[in-house]
């Protein structure tokens, strides 16, 4: 090959480098040319996983591709920066879909898309079943009321008197908080044995008992009055907030993350920790889920992935998503009137609920 051939291809090879580097180092960072408007274009991405494998991804109702047989994942590159409609199909299933905001240089993230079986078929279950998972767990300490209206606790000899002049009182873990009658909050530690007072937020005090509902480790404790005032105790903060008012009940997830707020007409979440996904939410941020003009008689957490919730009303029972984002996908999984529903985190992909005097559960 002579010298001047050489220098030839040697220079269209730097040329093209020139012209071609650019180019691709553009398009890794998900730029592509418009032509339409004849200028680069940042691109997205939409990334969407369910449990449900070999689902069919479309994106405006263009069908994009499959998830895979053991992950039902996708990731969808080279998304235009707009709104878009993301839409997950399969056989024997309710279609899922989300309104996509797709913003340049990042990917919009669904980790928790749930497909409802079309048509939901519940199960019969034992009524001990039911009751084992509908009724909170015993607490290992053995609390008993004297005849002076304060509170004993038994660990093997005689009774041992910790607190006086009581009006409720709740155990979890290893300790036990009570309200006294003069609307004090106070915690015993069993292990330690000792009492500290934490404070008076305000409960308003009647006949009926406060009601305490402690999270999984035992650090939190939502603690419900009986006007529907709710308060957040944390054990290892030694202090207790006042939440929200018009409660009727409240639950933690799983992950002891979030709190479930449940109102006569509505759902609120309180998140207890960052959620460093997305969503992404701050600790300490509240959220409303649903509002219905219709009675929420009971909710429950959808275990499977702390992300959906199952509620009643007297139409039915419904399972939906807490990520508003694009929509919230929920879906009538039980006809009519159920008289309670339940969820435990042993059998985390189940919903249980009564109609009647039978009790059944859904697999989702």
């Amino acid at each position: 090959m002579r010298r001047s051939t050489r220098r030839l291809f040697f220079y269209s090879l730097v040329l093209l480098f020139a012209v071609a580097g650019p180019v691709l180092v553009a398009y890794s960072f998900g730029y592509t040319y418009d032509f339409s408007r004849a200028q680069f274009r940042q691109n997205g991405g939409i990334f969407v996983k369910s449990k449900t494998p070999r689902t069919s991804v479309f994106l405006d109702g263009t069908f994009v591709k499959e998830t895979g047989i053991i992950i039902g994942s996708a990731l969808l590159t080279d998304v235009s920066p707009r709104r878009h409609l993301v839409r997950l199909e399969k056989q024997g299933y309710r279609a899922w879909s989300k309104v996509a905001d797709v913003k340049p240089a990042l990917v919009t993230e669904f980790r928790f898309a749930v497909l409802i079986p079309n048509p939901v078929r519940p199960a019969t279950t034992t009524p001990e079943e039911f009751a084992k998972i509908a009724s909170p767990a015993l607490s290992p300490v053995l609390l008993i009321r004297d005849t002076k209206g304060g509170i004993a606790i038994r660990t093997g000899g005689a009774p041992k008197t910790v607190a006086a002049n009581v009006h409720s009182y709740g155990a979890g873990g290893g300790t036990v908080l009570f309200v006294d009658k003069n609307g004090f909050l106070a915690r015993y530690d069993t292990l330690q044995g000792t009492t500290d007072t934490v404070g008076r937020p305000g409960f308003y005090l009647t006949e009926e008992a406060v009601q305490f509902f402690p999270s999984p480790s035992g650090d939190f404790t939502a603690i419900l009055d009986p006007s529907g005032g709710l308060f957040l105790f944390s054990d290892s903060a030694r202090e207790i907030k006042t939440v929200a008012g018009g409660v009727r009940a409240a639950l933690f997830d799983g992950e002891e993350e979030k709190l479930l707020i449940r109102k006569e007409h509505g759902i609120d979440i309180l998140w207890l920790k960052e959620n460093k996904f997305q969503p992404f939410q701050k600790a300490g941020a509240q959220e409303n889920i649903i509002t219905l003009e219709e009675v929420i008689k009971d909710a429950a957490w959808f275990y499977g992935d702390d992300a959906h919730l199952a509620f009643a009303t007297r139409d039915g029972i419904f399972f939906t998503e807490i990520d508003g984002r694009g929509g919230r996908n929920t879906a009538q999984i039980s006809a009519g009137p159920a008289a309670e529903i339940a969820a435990d985190p042993a059998v985390p992909h189940a919903i249980f609920f009564k109609k009647g005097k039978t009790a059944y559960r859904i697999e989702l």
